[in-house]
């Protein structure tokens, strides 16, 4: 036996991070296979970008939608270049934005040359490229003679897994491939920022471990030392604005009547779809209104309502804004007691998968959109719970 596969009771197989193994299963993808590993941001379930078999069991493991596009991971820039067609400017702009931030987590937007499969791009004349940092992938990228085409390796709309124990209870009854790194845990926690690069105009189309802050600060460095300056778009997601008080005659929960992620008739990438990232407990954003009034006197079975309603969900929270009310929930956990928006980037889809578990009838996110630098997250969020809103008088909480 030439590799260290790993027997065990599961109907998926194991292979440690080797040398010999990576080999192997880069040769296993090369030949159609997929192959689930870990990168800095999430697991990812990747397959030979140019076999059609494999990305059609790619879509179909995941139960993906056939419109949703894929990503193709490269090992630099050289792998990229057969895959794309842009003009000087886009070319200038691609270049200094590799400098800046690659290999990381950061996913690239840009015209699709006609090397990239159709069934890749599906109905997008853009493709998605990411040069990863994490040393497995690109073992993998590199012995499989290619660029990878790979999604993140969870079910479609559902958390992300950032860990092995994620990946085996998703997959770990399916016959494919999963590479244990050490049991690695992913370095960022979240999806890769997806900016999409058009003539001179930087769009973000997803927010992710590359922070908004980030962008605009490349922005401005390279507007210092070039002719044309670069000009951000308006992101497809944007920050709630606060505060989002619902007068009480309208209904406790209910969605924005503007959604935060503007809908694209036809997705030019990834990670787009109105629900993602969602646990399998029914999640809202919960707003808690000051209404600032001594006049209101609420009825005391509706103050009684709310407290048993409360009593079996859990709230997360962030730097600790809910802690006071803490005790009216069925659980509490807090994405980052100090408030650090990395942190709690990080922990949050280890949260959402923790709570798969537990019993409780929904989740409760405490709102923490006005936060600086919470773009990345927030987008997460409203995804996860749909944009659905939960506001609550702080009158009925005690």
């Amino acid at each position: 036996m030439f590799s260290d596969e790993k027997e065990t009771d599961k109907i998926c197989k194991i292979y440690e991070s080797t040398d010999i193994n990576l080999k192997l299963l880069g040769e296993k993808i090369t030949n159609s296979e997929l192959v689930i590993f870990p990168t800095e941001t999430v697991y990812g379930i990747g397959g030979n970008l140019y076999s059609k078999t494999a990305v059609e069991q790619i879509y179909k493991i995941k139960n993906r939608p056939i419109t949703n596009p894929l990503i193709v991971h490269c090992l630099g820039r050289y792998d990229a270049e057969t895959l794309i067609e842009i003009t000087e400017l886009e070319n200038n702009i691609f270049s200094s934005l590799i400098t800046r931030f690659s290999p990381g987590p950061i996913t690239y937007l840009l015209k699709s040359s006609k090397n990239v499969p159709d069934y890749i791009r599906n109905i997008s004349d853009y493709v998605a490229i990411r040069i990863p940092k994490n040393k497995i992938i690109r073992s993998l990228i590199q012995y499989s003679g290619g660029p990878i085409c790979a999604p993140s390796a969870n079910i479609s709309t559902r958390t992300s897994s950032t860990s092995l124990e994620h990946v085996y209870k998703y997959f770990g009854n399916t016959k494919i491939n999963i590479i244990n790194d050490d049991n690695y845990v992913c370095e960022h926690g979240i999806e890769s920022t997806i900016i999409k690069i058009e003539n001179n105009t930087l769009t973000i189309m997803r927010h992710g471990a590359i922070l908004l802050k980030d962008v605009e600060d490349f922005i401005k460095t390279y507007n210092a030392k070039n002719a044309v300056d670069i000009i951000l778009g308006d992101p497809l997601c944007k920050p709630l604005s606060e505060p989002l008080c619902k007068p009480l005659s309208e209904p406790l929960c209910k969605p924005l009547s503007e959604p935060l992620c503007k809908p694209l008739s036809e997705p030019q990438g990834p990670g787009q779809s109105k629900l993602h990232y969602s646990p399998n407990k029914p999640t809202y954003i919960l707003n808690i209104i000051d209404f600032n009034s001594t006049d209101l006197n609420f009825p005391k079975d509706l103050k009684d309502i709310t407290t048993k309603y409360l009593s079996d969900t859990i709230l997360i929270d962030f730097n600790s804004l809910g802690f006071k009310y803490r005790d009216l929930f069925i659980g509490y956990v807090d994405l980052s007691k100090s408030g650090d928006i990395k942190e709690a980037m990080f922990n949050l889809y280890n949260v959402f998968h923790q709570t798969d578990s537990l019993t409780c009838s929904k989740l409760l996110i405490y709102n923490f959109s006005f936060v600086k630098d919470s773009e990345s997250i927030w987008d997460k969020i409203v995804k996860a719970s749909e944009n659905k809103i939960l506001s609550i008088p702080l009158e009925l909480l005690g």
